[in-house]
């Protein structure tokens, strides 16, 4: 939810989103994330949140010939998740409840990480 929640601060949003991290390995996580989104997740075969800076490297050892070839090595999709609309209606009614959850708590959660060591 936080994800959709951050993402509708904003005015261009993609159409169709690519999932990379920890949570990419997981077909179910995927399809949540279309789910709550709304939108199509592709997951890549390198979801290493990382390979960037691999790919960098790669190319400055000659691997590639430059950065946009390495890129393209890494862009190959694995898996296409299609949000299930009946699910974005039930997250969509969740996300409401989410929002006004996430404002009632805003203040206490502030608070709270003030008092925290690393805080």
């Amino acid at each position: 939810m936080s994800i959709r929640h951050a993402a509708q601060d904003h005015d261009n949003l993609p159409h169709r989103v690519r999932l990379v991290g920890g949570g990419a390995a997981s077909e179910t996580w995927s399809q949540v994330i279309a789910d709550v989104l709304g939108m199509p997740v592709d997951v890549p075969i390198v979801t290493d949140s990382s390979a960037g800076t691999a790919l960098l490297a790669a190319t400055e050892l000659g691997w590639f010939e430059d950065a946009e070839t390495a890129v393209e090595s890494a862009q190959r999709i694995l898996r296409h998740h299609i949000p299930d609309e009946k699910n974005v209606a039930i997250y969509s009614d969740l996300f409401d409840l989410y929002v006004a959850y996430e404002v009632a708590t805003r203040e206490i959660a502030h608070r709270l990480a003030d008092r925290s060591p690393s805080g």
